[in-house]
């Protein structure tokens, strides 16, 4: 029953963040971590994957950069896909 929340979640959040990038002519970033809190933004790929390898270092789980699905940034999560996490 877990699991399936989760998943639930997940979907919830990526249809609502697809919602947002369709709907989103000011290329605003609206999305939430699983706390309900804003993501941190992050300029390009490179800059996300440097602050993944800090974070990392004082964490045991890995942490895996994605692009924004509503605006042009990249995101860190614990997550390798939409409904499988680490």
């Amino acid at each position: 029953a877990h699991k399936t929340m989760i998943t639930l979640i997940r979907i919830y959040y990526f249809c609502r963040n697809l919602l947002l990038k369709i709907y989103n002519p000011k290329n605003i970033c609206y999305c939430t971590g699983m706390d309900g809190r804003l993501k941190n933004r992050y300029s390009t790929k490179e800059y996300a994957e440097d602050i993944a390898d800090e974070i990392m270092q004082d964490i045991d789980y890995e942490l895996f950069v994605y692009h924004c699905p509503c605006s042009d940034c990249y995101h860190l999560t614990k997550c390798n896909n939409l409904f499988h996490c680490k």
